[in-house]
């Protein structure tokens, strides 16, 4: 035997004996997540739920001015409105919280989470209400 053909015969053994890559568990399930910025006024419908997420309006918005050293974050107070289309229901308010609990709140098998506030305030500059938006994300929550 060649000193080639005793390479290509470990080789082969190596290869025979390697586990191989395949997975062997089954894959975990990721939760679904789908994300919108919103303008007072405006809806959007999660991905494959039946729910309707409304941006009604900022109840209060005392979060620290970015030109502004602050001791406190403060925190905007949002209204949205969530609806279950299929269930031909009644919209149910909520107040969510940007730097405070809460953040989010679990509508079924949704959980829903205020992401952000936008614009950030600067000091002596009100912010109009049209100017506002607001992301959100609905997760669907694990079985």
């Amino acid at each position: 035997m060649t000193q080639r053909h005793a390479v290509l015969l470990l080789a082969s053994a190596v290869l025979a004996t390697t586990p191989s890559c395949r997975r062997t568990t089954a894959p975990q399930d990721v939760p679904t997540t789908s994300r919108a910025t919103l303008a007072v006024g405006e809806a959007f419908a999660p991905a494959g739920t039946n729910l309707r997420i409304s941006f009604d309006r900022v109840n209060s918005d005392s979060r620290c001015p970015i030109d502004v050293v602050c001791v406190q974050a403060g925190t905007a107070d949002v209204v949205i409105s969530v609806r279950d289309d299929r269930a031909g229901s009644a919209s149910q308010s909520y107040v969510l919280r940007s730097f405070a609990e809460p953040r989010e709140v679990v509508i079924g098998a949704y959980r829903v989470r205020l992401e952000d506030v936008a614009p950030s305030p600067r000091a002596n500059v009100p912010i109009a209400t049209s100017a506002y938006r607001i992301t959100l994300s609905a997760t669907a929550l694990p079985d």
